[in-house]
């Protein structure tokens, strides 16, 4: 974990705390996780193909938030004006 020379005291604080905020989402996706795999469970087995959708298309709406919240404000400044 990166911690600038200013805040040296603090380094092994943060270094203890780096997975302690992990847990809670690792509980959450875990949770979410079995109830995906139960909705598509059947008699005759699991419907593999609809489970690995829902991650597949939960991590395509992740990218497209990060894309349009993250998005770098000098990029359109500095682009060549088109004629």
């Amino acid at each position: 974990m990166f911690a600038p020379n200013e805040t040296e005291g603090l380094r092994g604080l943060g270094k203890k705390l780096g997975p302690g905020p992990d847990y809670p989402g690792l509980l959450i996706g875990f949770w979410v996780a079995g109830h995906v795999s139960d909705y598509y469970a059947t008699p005759a087995g699991h419907q593999w193909q609809s489970i690995w959708l829902f991650p597949a298309f939960f991590s395509l709406g992740v990218v497209l938030v990060f894309m349009f919240a993250f998005r770098d404000a000098r990029r359109s400044e500095l682009a060549p004006a088109k004629a």
